[in-house]
């Protein structure tokens, strides 16, 4: 298999998606890329933060509302929302009220109250909502109108996120697990099978890339299989990459 595994500093997903071109990144500073790190793992102890809430889905598109906790009264931000290339698209600018809201700087409309949608999106594909500061401060929240996921019963998470145009490559994200926890993982695409471990994190987070392409094949169904030494439960993970993933012949 051409996927090999391999695991990383979080904040080297951001730099190391190869099909994104740098000229298509060049808009995106450091801030916002850390931003979007610490967003991935999903962490709640984190403020200020953004989180982003799927309300509804009507027509194919999925509508969000935006939660701000613990920013700081005075503080005035801007609302950028990022395409698949990674370019800014501005959203409008706000300031904190004593009260901790973000208030429009054009009308005074609540964040709170405002619904961003987004259209079409492949399985796993991320969109990003980005606060932006005045002090250069950046916060982000990150939207999976399609998510490829598994919850445990215990609250542990593990997804993937799609990171290249041609759906040929995934980074993979787990938080909730226990320090150390013995994880064990088959990804199968094809006839090829890859086995191994997932090392966990003493803060019993995972992150990693995948890569379930086959040479000769063009797209396909992988399947994932993650087993925990503790748990009889087992997730079982199946997407679409490639030209499967975009809906045109293998």
């Amino acid at each position: 298999m051409k996927g090999v595994m391999y695991l990383c500093f979080i904040f080297a997903l951001f730099f190391c998606c190869g099909a994104r071109a740098a000229s298509e990144r060049a808009c995106i500073d450091d801030r916002i890329n850390n931003a979007i790190a610490r967003a991935q793992y999903r962490d709640s102890s984190q403020e200020p933060r953004l989180e982003a809430v799927k309300i509804s889905v009507k027509e194919g598109k999925s509508n969000y509302k935006l939660i701000p906790y613990g920013f700081n009264p005075g503080d005035c931000y801007t609302l950028y929302r990022l395409n698949a290339s990674m370019v800014k698209e501005p959203y409008g600018q706000y300031k904190v009220n004593e009260q901790g809201q973000l208030l429009s700087t054009k009308n005074d409309e609540n964040l709170q109250d405002r619904i961003v949608v987004f259209g079409d999106h492949m399985n796993g594909e991320c969109s990003y909502l980005v606060l932006v500061a005045d002090n250069k401060r950046a916060v982000a929240a990150l939207c999976y109108p399609n998510p490829i996921e598994y919850t445990w019963d215990d609250g542990a998470t593990f997804w993937l996120e799609l990171t290249t145009g041609d759906c040929c490559r995934f980074a993979f994200f787990g938080k909730g697990f226990k320090p150390n926890e013995d994880v064990t993982y088959i990804s199968r695409s094809y006839d090829e099978v890859l086995e191994g471990k997932y090392p966990i994190a003493p803060e019993g987070k995972l992150i990693g890339f995948i890569n379930p392409s086959v040479i000769g094949k063009t797209g396909g169904t992988a399947s994932l299989t993650i087993k925990r030494k503790n748990s009889d439960e087992v997730c079982e993970i199946k997407y679409s990459w490639g030209t499967e993933a975009m809906g045109l012949p293998n």
